[in-house]
């Protein structure tokens, strides 16, 4: 069901579009040219600035803190990518919206299946009902990957991060239980 906005309620709401910030509109797609909102990366990724940016250094350095392996290199269009593993299964983080291979504006991360049994796409098709957040999908080789995608134009504050990374974690690790790996 929805909602009549009245005429003053319309002009209050146009008002409001119009005083956003244009980092806040461009954060939300508002039509901006992506050129219009390439984030600014930190001067140095070890400088602590209570905000990660879509910086491979910067993401490989928090990783590492918590004490997971990783390797930095660059995906079939010179964009970064970076690759490590939790819970016993190895996953890469996808940059995108890169100018030559730096500030970027976006990150996925993904891992990659051969399932031990026979899963289907109504498999999938039920994760993807019942989670939020990371979805499964088939790759055109009969595979199985688990995606998240996160956007980071203007960079996220730190907490919010740590948090996102985190429910990649517990995501992939629903995802393995789901599966039986």
């Amino acid at each position: 069901m929805s909602k009549v906005v009245g005429p003053i309620a319309a002009v209050v709401l146009a008002v409001a579009a119009l005083a956003m910030p244009l980092s806040s509109a461009s954060a939300q797609g508002v039509g901006f040219s992506n050129a219009s909102i390439q984030p600014q990366a930190p001067v140095s990724a070890s400088e602590p600035t209570g905000t990660y940016f879509a910086d491979a250094q910067q993401i490989a350095a928090y990783l590492r803190q918590r004490g997971q392996a990783v390797e930095i290199d660059t995906d079939s269009d010179g964009d970064p990518r970076i690759a490590t593993s939790a819970q016993g299964a190895r996953y890469n983080i996808y940059f995108y919206g890169c100018t030559n291979g730096r500030d970027c504006n976006s990150i996925t991360f993904e891992s990659g299946f051969q399932l031990k049994r026979n899963s289907s796409l109504e498999d999938l098709n039920g994760w993807n009902l019942r989670k939020r957040y990371a979805y499964a999908v088939q790759r055109t080789d009969k595979s199985f990957a688990l995606r998240m995608d996160v956007a980071m134009v203007g960079g996220l504050p730190e907490q919010m991060f740590v948090e996102t990374a985190r429910l990649w974690d517990g995501q992939l690790g629903d995802f393995l239980r789901h599966i039986n790996y």
